[in-house]
């Protein structure tokens, strides 16, 4: 192990294998990094600024180097170098960082943090040496996040924090850093909000970002594998739930596909919902036939997939729950490939390659996933049995993502793995496919977005993330629009985020 400590801009000590070196003193800590990655290409990189060397034990970071694909740091009181400002253009989970437990995203700190050499050396040459590390860190893990890295902050690096860091990111940092990682539209994008919601005119920071071209990383990842051969799942257990409604065909399929498991799940759990009183369960095979795991089937007249996936869960033992759809096409070896990877990779939840007929996988490398998959997943036993689908989210959109934002705080990571390929049907019958009224459907103003939308954005974004996704819709809106009558447009605009508004907080009562 390779430890750097430097005072952001130069290294002050190189300590490789418990032994102090002289070579690298003083010179800008990036460029250490890759000499360092060159001459010792197997082993550990670690960081950690001089401020902080009393507190840094190495030992707290060997748990969370679980595989050469990863880049791990802390953000001491949780002070990022992309200040808040980031939020107005930027959606995905990874920004709102839940500091007190290891939480997935590519934000990186300069006070303590680590990575592989061999993960430099597969970026040599993609990346200026001379940049500030701040900068560096920052800019490697936002490139090689979405190709296969995984990056996490972690809370207890640092035996105590003692000194606070503060963000000293400049409009033009800013500015640069979003006109050399996104496309070009987003720094005017930046512009606009930082006016509105800042009182800020940026037009300097603006101006020179455009002098800057994107920058592209191109990683040779082959030289980091994670070893997915020979790895012992034999005693796993594993619960599929399945709610339905209305597809006793398309579930007859599935379980004669779970049926031809390679590795058979130990209980399948049904939950089957028809609105009707007068109703009974048109699932009659599943006594009729012989099937090789038991069947927990529940029929009730409450419809609702959460509160069905709810009481599903509620009746699972296994060390692994697979949520599953009552329409999908599953190969034999579904569950004997997620059970490999999730041992390989040591995670807690995986979400599977989910297209309809003829559509095109796009993403074919495991990666950190931005969403959760309700019908095509795999989460561990313990977490799952703690984590609900919320009711608030009935009927509506968003309570596969906010389940999927439940795990990240606590902990959990979700992995997707392009080689598991499940077929989603879209059944054309069944499901909630009846319109649903809902408590305001009745409302003279029209709540826009949807409420449900909206509960998910004020639970699990910034600030300024919901005031950047407010910007964006009402841009579209305005453009589809057509209007010229500009101040009547923005008040309906208005009225109809506030009435949005209203009823999340209503619904997030429920």
């Amino acid at each position: 192990m390779i430890v750097i400590y430097h005072n952001t801009s130069h290294t002050t000590q190189i300590v490789i294998d418990h032994t102090s070196q002289d070579d690298f003193a003083s010179m800008p800590v990036a460029k250490a990094c890759f000499l360092l990655a060159n001459r010792f290409p197997d082993h550990w990189i670690i960081w950690c600024d001089t401020q902080y060397k009393e507190q840094f034990d190495q030992e707290r970071l060997t748990p969370h180097l679980k595989h050469k694909r990863i880049m791990i740091s802390q953000s001491v009181d949780n002070m990022q170098y992309l200040n808040a400002h980031f939020g107005y253009i930027e959606e995905n989970p990874f920004i709102k960082i839940n500091p007190d437990v290891p939480y997935p995203t590519w934000f990186m700190s300069t006070s303590v943090g680590g990575m592989h050499s061999s993960l430099l050396q597969a970026i040599k040459g993609d990346m200026p040496e001379h940049l500030n590390f701040d900068y560096f860190l920052n800019s490697l893990a936002k490139q090689l996040q979405p190709q296969g890295v995984f990056c996490y902050q972690i809370p207890d690096l640092l035996s105590q924090k003692t000194i606070q860091k503060t963000s000293g990111l400049s409009n033009a940092q800013l500015f640069r850093f979003v006109k050399t990682h996104y496309k070009t539209q987003w720094v005017f994008f930046l512009f606009v909000a930082l006016l509105i919601y800042e009182k800020q005119f940026a037009v300097f920071a603006l101006l020179k970002s455009l002098g800057y071209k994107k920058r592209v990383i191109q990683p040779n990842l082959t030289r980091l594998p994670v070893d997915e051969v020979d790895v012992m799942i034999k005693n796993e257990t594993v619960d599929v739930i399945i709610p339905t409604m209305g597809r006793e065909k398309y579930l007859y399929d599935v379980l004669k596909d779970l049926a031809k498991q390679t590795v058979l799940p130990k209980q399948v759990i049904i939950v089957e919902q028809n609105g009707d009183p007068e109703s009974t369960t048109a699932l009659l095979y599943i006594k009729d036939e012989s099937w090789p795991f038991k069947i927990e089937h529940q029929f009730i007249h409450q419809t609702g997939a959460c509160n069905a996936r709810n009481l599903a869960i509620a009746k699972t033992t296994g060390d692994w729950v697979f949520l599953a759809d009552d329409d999908n096409r599953l190969p034999e070896n579904t569950i004997q490939k997620a059970l490999v990877y999730l041992k390989a990779y040591q995670a807690k939840a995986l979400t599977t390659s989910y297209l309809q007929e003829g559509e095109k996988q796009v993403f074919n490398i495991p990666k950190q996933w931005t969403t959760f998959g309700s019908g095509n997943s795999f989460v561990a036993g313990d977490i799952a049995r703690k984590t609900h689908f919320d009711i608030g989210y009935e009927h509506g959109y968003g309570e596969d993502t906010d389940y999927g934002m439940q795990l990240r705080n606590q902990g959990v990571d979700i992995l997707y793995h392009p080689d598991i390929n499940l077929l989603h049907l879209k059944a054309p019958v069944g499901g909630f496919r009846k319109p649903v009224k809902h408590a305001w459907s009745h409302e003279l103003i029209q709540p826009k977005p949807s409420p449900t939308v909206m509960l998910y954005r004020l639970r699990h974004t910034t600030k300024e993330q919901l005031k950047g996704y407010k910007l964006r819709l009402f841009l579209r809106q305005f453009i589809a629009a057509k209007t010229m009558n500009i101040p009547k447009f923005i008040g309906q605009f208005k009225s109809r985020w506030n009435r949005s508004v209203h009823w999340a907080n209503h619904l997030d009562t429920l």
